[in-house]
C-alpha cells in the first residue's frame, strides 16, 4: 500500500467502511505511521461531533413491516439467459458442532448541586452513542466527546483538551470517559466552579465511575494541582489529580469506584495531591 493509498483510505478506516482485508493493511501502515494515526484519531474527532449534532431519530413501529414488503415486491435480479448459462455448483456442507449446556451467547461544599429528574435515552441515542464509544478510543476522540458533553452536541468546539497523549494511562482514561458518556444511565449536572470556569460532571452507577469536564478553570501557580474527591458523608477519597487545559475544554475521569450517593467535588491541593482535603471545595456535585 502506497502512502497515496493510505491517506485515501484513512477516512474509510475512520468510519469502519473497509473490507476486512484492508482493515488489516491499514492496521499495519498505523504502526508505522504516526501521522496516519492522528490523521485517523482527528477524522474520528469529526465524524463524532457530526454525529452528536444530528438528532437521534427513533424508526417507526411499522417501519420494519414496509420495508419487508417493500422488498418483497422488489425484483432481486435481471431475468436473462446469460445468468442461467453456467450451473451453480452446490457449496460444500458443513456441520456446526452444537455449544455445549451452559456456554454463554455470543460535609462537603457549601452549596451542592442537585440532580434533576433521569430522563432515559432512547433506543436510538443509545445505539448512537454506542456506535462511537463501545470500544477502546483514542485521547482525541474523547476529547471531542468531552467537548460535546461540555457545549451540547448541537455545536462544534474549535478547541480540544490538550491533553492527547497516546501513553496507556491517558488512552484508559479515555476509554473510560466514553464508557461513562456511553452508559444507559449516564446522568449530568453542570454548575460554576468557585474562582472562575464551569463544569460538567457525568457519571454512570453501571460503569461504576465518574468524570469532571470542565472549561475555563484558571491555571494554577507552581507547587498547586487540582485534585478530584469522592465525598459520602464523612467519608473523602481521594479521586486523582489533573491540570486544566485554560481555555480549551479539559477532562478528568475519577480514580476509584462511584458508590451511591456519593458527592464529587474538587480542591487546590498541593502538587502531587492530599489525603484529605486542605482548602474548601470550588466544585461540589451529589450523584
Amino acid at each position: 500500500m502506497t502512502k497515496e493509498e493510505q491517506y485515501l483510505q484513512s477516512g474509510a478506516y475512520a468510519l469502519d467502511a473497509l473490507t476486512p482485508a484492508e482493515q488489516v493493511d491499514f492496521e499495519r501502515a498505523l504502526v508505522d505511521s504516526p501521522e496516519l494515526a492522528t490523521e485517523v484519531d482527528e477524522l474520528r474527532a469529526t465524524a463524532l461531533l457530526l454525529a452528536l449534532a444530528a438528532t437521534p431519530v427513533e424508526p417507526s413501529a411499522d417501519l420494519k413491516s414496509r420495508l419487508m414488503a417493500q422488498i418483497a415486491q422488489t425484483p432481486q435480479g435481471l431475468d436473462t439467459p446469460d445468468l442461467h448459462k453456467t450451473p451453480v455448483q452446490d457449496a460444500p456442507q458443513h456441520t456446526l458442532a452444537a455449544a455445549p449446556d451452559g456456554a454463554p451467547v455470543t460535609e462537603a461544599a457549601p452549596e451542592v448541586v442537585e440532580v434533576s429528574g433521569f430522563v432515559p435515552r432512547t433506543a436510538a441515542e443509545d445505539k448512537a452513542r454506542s456506535r462511537w464509544f463501545s470500544r477502546p478510543v483514542g485521547a482525541l476522540v474523547a476529547a471531542a466527546a468531552a467537548v460535546a458533553i461540555f457545549v451540547g452536541g448541537g455545536a462544534v468546539a474549535t478547541q480540544f483538551a490538550q491533553n492527547n497523549s497516546s501513553s496507556s494511562s491517558q488512552q484508559a482514561s479515555a476509554s473510560s470517559l466514553a464508557a461513562i458518556y456511553a452508559a444507559s444511565d449516564v446522568q449530568t449536572a453542570h454548575s460554576t466552579i468557585t474562582g472562575g470556569g464551569e463544569a460538567t460532571v457525568l457519571w454512570s452507577a453501571k460503569v461504576g465511575k465518574a468524570a469532571v469536564v470542565a472549561q475555563g478553570m484558571p491555571s494554577l501557580p507552581a507547587g498547586k494541582t487540582y485534585e478530584a474527591w469522592y465525598i459520602n458523608g464523612t467519608t473523602v477519597t481521594p479521586a486523582g489529580t489533573f491540570t486544566p487545559g485554560g481555555d480549551a475544554t479539559t477532562w478528568h475521569v475519577l480514580t476509584g469506584s462511584m458508590a451511591t450517593g456519593d458527592v464529587v467535588g474538587v480542591t487546590v491541593e498541593p502538587a502531587g495531591g492530599s489525603q484529605a482535603p486542605t482548602t474548601t471545595p470550588i466544585l461540589t456535585v451529589a450523584s
